[in-house]
């Protein structure tokens, strides 16, 4: 992309930090063009590598302020609080984008939020003439219907006419899967080119050093829900000798250190389960939660057996497990456990979970809520044996980018299904798909049990996600090819096109009547809830009308 001499913009309204793929855009235009702004809520740490750009100066950060309107508890507030909360926000965004930052020729958004990103930037091209870029993660309408609203909800109706009629005003459009594409070109007229996520450079295997070393950084987060450690340094008792042995010499569960100061992998190490997430209602972790809960029940089974190891982790022990594991309850871990599930992430249900954590019966399985900071993120998938997504896409249309950077470290993934998957995940390539708590416990149990069946088919799972891997683009490969000519059009366009405030003084008057004529229809027959494809019908009318 020779860009050189191009202001661009990169806007996100959300959490910066916790913004990966815009990030990599920013760090992508500023190899590529050398002067971008990224625009977004201060929040989580970013990477590394971005902070080094911004150090450099070939990144601009424009951090905005997150809560300027407390949310309210009550259901009937939030009526009035969701509107005033869009305007305050679209008012913080016009004087960031007009007054804080330079005129760009090209602006990237990120959508959702839809509300108010899109009017904002179209207000922005409107008045500066620049060219507008949305990358579309998902659909916001479809995450208003799943929040309870249902999809003949006025707010529903007036969020999919407003990202139609907004999303057809703007330039360039991408987007995260072909199925989303093709929704958008069949539905709403928008032609948008595919940006598959793909993981940088950063994601891979890890090394033993890189793996003893960040066990050793996060040896205070190797804890249960109720705080204890999970290896005890207390060695006075018997029990707890042989846990406290995975610190001595400076060793980690995972790793020893020999007298020459070399690092090995530990024999018999603990399995390690990743799961990364927002912890909002999006993903339901009482799926994982009952899964590791079954595991349990049959490793404590083993234990306690005097018969053969592999007739309690074989099949037949699945079907043999009760459901629930309330006769193992044990006030104290009395083991190391075989399992550490390390769930990764911020939300708001977080707290939620934990408690649910607490209150479950784990000897032989450990669970560890934890934050990690961007650049421990990768070195952690890469230690990892197995990945575990639980994303319910809103829309059928989008894919989680977690998936994606569990791959680029070679980690295969069970996955929860829905329609769009397929262009992810192949069942029994590079993972499973699961679709209840119960194929998810077998799926477990047959890839972590401590069999050498269960070890061989971990293991040709492995190998398919790195032959997989090595066939496809990075990132910064894949951008290059996908997304910089479009980029580079756009703002070669941008350049070109004056600011037009005449033209932008009728189509803000048009927008206007437009919703007038809506809100009078609405209070004229308070009854009439329409749904997605009636009100897109008026509204085509209502401009056919007005133009």
């Amino acid at each position: 992309m020779a860009g050189d001499g191009l202001e661009v913009g990169v806007l996100v309204l959300g959490d910066v930090g916790r913004s990966p793929r815009m990030q990599y855009h920013a760090l992508s235009l500023a190899r590529h063009t050398g002067r971008v702004t990224l625009i977004g809520l201060r929040g989580s740490p970013c990477f590394a590598q971005l902070n080094e750009e911004v150090a450099q100066g070939r990144i601009k950060m424009l951090l905005l302020t997150d809560g300027l309107l407390p949310r309210p508890r009550s259901r009937v507030l939030y009526l009035a609080y969701a509107p005033l909360k869009a305007l305050l926000s679209l008012a913080q965004l016009l004087h960031a984008l007009f007054r804080q930052a330079p005129r760009f020729d090209v602006l990237l958004i990120q959508s959702p939020p839809a509300i108010p990103t899109l009017a904002a930037a179209w207000i922005v091209r409107l008045l500066t003439g620049c060219s507008v870029v949305v990358d579309w993660h998902n659909l916001a309408f479809s995450v208003l219907s799943h929040g309870g609203l249902g999809h003949r909800h006025p707010f529903v109706v007036a969020s999919y006419l407003y990202e139609w009629l907004l999303g057809r005003c703007l330039d360039e459009h991408l987007c995260v899967t072909r199925a989303m594409s093709q929704w958008l070109k069949e539905r709403w007229g928008v032609e948008a080119q595919t940006l598959h996520d793909r993981p940088p450079e950063a994601f891979k295997r890890a090394t033993v050093e890189a793996k003893h070393h960040l066990f050793l950084k996060l040896r205070p987060s190797l804890v249960d829900a109720k705080g204890d450690p999970l290896w005890l340094e207390d060695i006075s008792s018997v029990n707890a000798r042989d846990a406290a042995q995975v610190w001595c010499e400076g060793g980690t569960p995972w790793t020893t250190v020999d007298a020459l100061g070399n690092v090995r992998a530990r024999p018999g190490a603990p399995k390690i389960l990743v799961s990364s997430t927002s912890w909002s209602a999006d993903e339901d972790f009482t799926i994982l939660l009952s899964a590791l809960e079954c595991l349990e029940v049959i490793f404590r089974r083993a234990d306690e057996a005097s018969s053969p190891m592999q007739q309690y982790y074989g099949p037949s022990a699945l079907r043999r497990r009760d459901s629930r594991a309330v006769q193992f309850r044990s006030p104290q871990r009395e083991t190391a456990p075989k399992i550490v599930a390390f769930i990764t992430g911020r939300g708001p249900l977080r707290q939620f979970y934990e408690k649910q954590i607490r209150d479950l019966a784990l000897c032989h399985v450990a669970i560890i809520t934890t934050w990690l900071e961007p650049d421990d993120y990768p070195i952690l998938l890469g230690c990892a044996d197995l990945g575990v997504c639980l994303h319910a896409s809103t829309s059928g249309l989008d894919l989680p980018m977690k998936v994606l950077d569990m791959f680029g470290s070679g980690l295969p993934v069970c996955a929860l299904n829905f329609p769009t998957l397929s262009e992810l995940v192949t069942h029994g390539r590079n993972g499973l798909i699961f679709s209840d708590a119960s194929q998810l416990e077998h799926q477990l149990m047959s890839l972590l049990a401590p069999t050498d069946e269960a070890a061989s088919r971990l293991g040709a799972l492995r190998q398919a996600v790195a032959v997989s891997e090595a066939e496809k683009l990075r990132w910064e490969e894949n951008w290059s090819k996908y997304a910089a000519p479009l980029l580079l059009r756009a703002a070669r366009q941008g350049q070109q096109r004056g600011s037009r405030p005449m033209f932008a003084t009728l189509a803000v008057t048009t927008i206007l009547t437009l919703g007038s004529l809506l809100i009078w229809w609405r209070k004229s027959a308070p009854w009439l809830l329409f749904d997605l494809d009636e009100a897109q019908v008026i509204v085509r009318q209502l401009l056919a009308v007005l133009w």
